[in-house]
């Protein structure tokens, strides 16, 4: 079960890993730490830093959306449709704020469970 489940993780890092791999909008779980982690966890850690780009990519493309549409509704739009895209982009600024702080969350969670470093920083 647990060669299974290794074999799981490695595949779908893999997978994923070539469609984030020249995006780096985000902060790498492997640029923070000036070590590798244990041999054990690279597929595992690898799985997740392509899914947090992946995620914060998603995240910020949609944002970039957003806030277009809400540029052309207040360029273009009604006294009520102005007051709504006035919320539409504060509510966007939130979110994108929300997502870059996740990631910081899950890069921090992710270096302090797994990355041994001998003798280093």
């Amino acid at each position: 079960m647990h060669t299974v489940l290794i074999w799981i993780v490695a595949t779908l890092s893999s997978t994923v890993e070539p469609y984030v791999e020249t995006v780096y909008p985000a902060v790498s779980v492997f640029d923070v730490v000036p070590c590798e982690p244990a041999p054990q966890f690279q597929p595992l850690f690898s799985l997740i830093d392509s899914l947090t780009q992946l995620g914060v990519l998603i995240a910020v493309s949609a944002a970039v959306l957003s806030l277009t549409y809400a540029g052309l509704t207040y360029i273009f739009g009604t006294e009520d449709q102005i007051q709504r895209a006035k919320r539409r982009v504060r509510s966007v600024l939130i979110g994108v704020v929300i997502v870059l702080m996740a990631n910081s969350v899950i890069v921090f969670f992710v270096v302090s469970i797994g990355f041994s470093c001998d003798g280093g920083v």
